[in-house]
């Protein structure tokens, strides 16, 4: 993508000769007339004539070039906004996965583990406010999505991109080629050959380079200091991932997938090519006594756990799930992971469902996924199977034959019977 010639190489070509002293632009005319500034080379006396500065000459390269800016402007946003709003997903993602590790570990964890857990505290407040600020996603005033913002950005900007990024020191230029300069005392100036006079300083010079090498360098950081503020979104919005995978170990939490403290934990999971997020707790292994018989069933460690789901910036919950592959006669599926437990008949359910509403009104999420846990899943896991119930799987030799077991085995493994006494 080619762009307008810049103003300041157009100046220094048609003069032939000019200078760059203090970011100004100085154009030496050959003509001598009255004045107050002349320079001096090779015994000729020519005009020294005061122009723009740098930051002046690039503003007004860019007002007369306003509507090919604007259509390269447009050209590049269009590119750009595709890969703005795939970040910008990236950082929800991580945000959302923040927010659910936060809140399991500082809400629900202290619950179900007994510990002393603070009165009423928004999961919100709780975060890190550096991370909650890094992790904001508001539109600002510096978030240019159109060509108008992005090409009064460059109009408007503090500085020439020419002093800061290439034009570092006082230049001079003749002939196509651009020289340094620097002031010298005047016995010097008698002892050199490149040399020159304003008024009554001296100074030398010295080739760096041609004036084509320095066009081409400016118009190269031209559409690089373009292409940024046509993409200024995308650009904070990568920011963001970078320092967010730089405080307070945030990459480190956010990418584990399992992580307990005591009994319970967390576990990320990838089912049907959905993304999960379970707050568990670990059951021991347990035993359930047959209905009909006198015959004993064992059954093995296990995670039960509830999904939470961030949405519409608050957290969902889910019921409670067996979250291993498991069979148990209460889940509709044998060796099956993340199934859902039946907890009871309809008026069980109805009594559950009052309760959780009554969660929902008062904003006890923590207490909600506790309750979900602890008063509602584990005693159908372990308790569950009793009088006349209507299993998904009856408890018999057929369906569970691998897991039968004696009395006195269970008792020598010191492992409970859970449902004997109903």
């Amino acid at each position: 993508m080619n762009l307008p010639k810049p103003l300041f190489i157009s100046i220094a070509e048609e003069s032939k000769l000019c200078l760059i002293v203090n970011n100004r632009l100085y154009t030496v005319e050959p003509k001598v007339e009255e004045g107050n500034s002349f320079f001096y080379m090779l015994n000729n006396k020519y005009n020294l004539k005061e122009s723009e500065t740098l930051k002046s000459l690039e503003m007004i390269y860019f007002k007369n070039n306003e509507n090919e800016f604007k259509d390269i402007f447009n050209n590049l946003t269009k590119t750009k906004s595709e890969e703005s709003q795939l970040i910008k997903k990236d950082i929800n993602k991580l945000k959302n996965e923040y927010e659910l590790i936060n809140f399991a570990v500082g809400e629900i964890f202290p619950l179900v583990n007994h510990k002393k857990k603070k009165k009423k505290v928004n999961h919100k407040k709780k975060l890190n406010k550096k991370i909650l600020k890094i992790l904001e996603l508001k539109e600002n005033s510096y978030n240019y999505k159109n060509t108008k913002d992005g090409f009064e950005y460059i109009l408007n900007r503090e500085y020439s991109m020419l002093e800061r990024g290439i034009i570092k020191n006082n230049i001079l230029i003749s002939n196509g080629n651009v020289y340094e300069i620097k002031k010298i005392p005047k016995t010097f100036y008698q002892k050199i050959r490149n040399k020159f006079k304003i008024n009554n300083s001296c100074y030398s010079y010295s080739f760096i380079k041609n004036l084509k090498n320095l066009e081409n360098e400016y118009s190269k950081l031209l559409f690089t200091e373009i292409t940024k503020a046509a993409d200024y979104g995308s650009q904070k919005l990568t920011e963001r991932i970078q320092l967010l995978k730089q405080r307070d170990n945030f990459l480190s939490i956010v990418n584990k997938r399992c992580y307990e403290e005591g009994n319970i934990g967390f576990l990320k999971t990838n089912k049907n090519s959905y993304n999960h997020f379970y707050v568990f707790i670990k059951e021991k292994p347990f035993a359930l006594k047959s209905l009909k018989t006198d015959e004993y069933y064992k059954f093995e460690k296990c995670k039960l756990g509830v999904e939470l789901t961030p949405k519409k910036n608050k957290i969902e919950v889910g019921y409670p799930v067996i979250i291993d592959i498991y069979s148990h006669p209460l889940i509709p599926t044998k060796n099956v992971s993340e199934q859902r437990i039946c907890y009871g008949d309809k008026y069980r359910k109805e009594e559950v469902s009052k309760k959780l509403n009554e969660f929902d009104k008062k904003g006890k999420i923590a207490e909600k996924v506790c309750y979900l846990l602890k008063e509602i899943g584990e005693p159908a896991l372990r308790s569950g199977y009793f009088g006349d119930l209507m299993p998904h799987l009856v408890l018999n030799k057929e369906n569970f034959g691998d897991n039968l077991i004696s009395l006195e085995e269970l008792n020598r493994e010191h492992i409970p019977v859970t449902n004997k006494f109903k």
